[in-house]
């Protein structure tokens, strides 16, 4: 009797360190984003997103690349998306920046890479996105 009810003692200490577990990563989304900011491959997006690519592959193309960066995005998790995105829309501004016309195609990419969930069909519909240009 002493033994089933330490076995069920064990098993309830295990169950509520697992729930605090999960509680905390829950608390700390940004903490839980890194991994995925990190891991995210949104080349296809960027593929999408750039101006001369739009222009070239206005045709079925552009929609192939298109389908390929809402699937890519919607492999990320959705309270991290916007973040991924946004540090796509950092690394895209480094190459821009120095481009003719830089601010302004920056300006017209980042209100796009804002509604890009959007576009795709999926949440969050708008990133609000730091325009640090």
């Amino acid at each position: 009797m002493a033994f089933n009810r330490a076995i069920a003692m064990a098993l309830l200490i295990s169950v509520m360190a697992a729930l605090a577990t999960a509680q905390f990563n829950d608390d700390n989304p940004r903490e839980s984003c890194q991994r995925e900011v990190l891991e995210a491959d949104l080349q296809s997006c960027r593929q999408f997103m750039m101006p001369k690519g739009r222009e070239m592959l206005r045709s079925i193309t552009n929609q192939s690349i298109q389908e390929r960066c809402c699937r890519d995005l919607g492999k990320v998790k959705s309270q991290c998306r916007c973040d991924v995105i946004q540090e796509m829309m950092l690394s895209m501004q480094e190459e821009i920046q120095y481009s003719k016309g830089g601010s302004k195609t920056m300006e017209k990419l980042m209100g796009m890479g804002a509604k890009l969930p959007s576009i795709c069909g999926i949440s969050p519909g708008y990133c609000q996105l730091d325009q640090s240009y």
